[in-house]
């Protein structure tokens, strides 16, 4: 994706116009004026970070580590597990 938005750049600073840039590369003409604005404002052609709460949470290891307790007492409920 890096890379497709730099050949994008590449275009737009050649002075192509965006309905050209479209139909080149079959994307949406807001697509291309996102790229421009990003490397403007960035200076980089990496995604801005997401916003909101990571899931680092939920790995494997943590998954199974779950599913392994709810296995050995199904009827026990979260609120009376130990360190919660």
């Amino acid at each position: 994706m890096k890379d497709l938005r730099k050949r994008i750049y590449v275009h737009i600073e050649a002075g192509d116009w965006p309905a050209l840039i479209v139909k080149q590369f079959g994307m949406h003409r807001s697509a291309v004026y996102s790229v421009k604005k990003l490397y403007e404002e960035t200076g980089d052609f990496s995604q801005r970070p997401s916003s909101g709460r990571s899931r680092s949470v939920q790995t494997k290891a943590m998954i199974a580590a779950v599913k392994a307790k709810i296995d050995k007492n199904p009827r026990q409920t979260f609120a009376r597990w130990p360190g919660t």
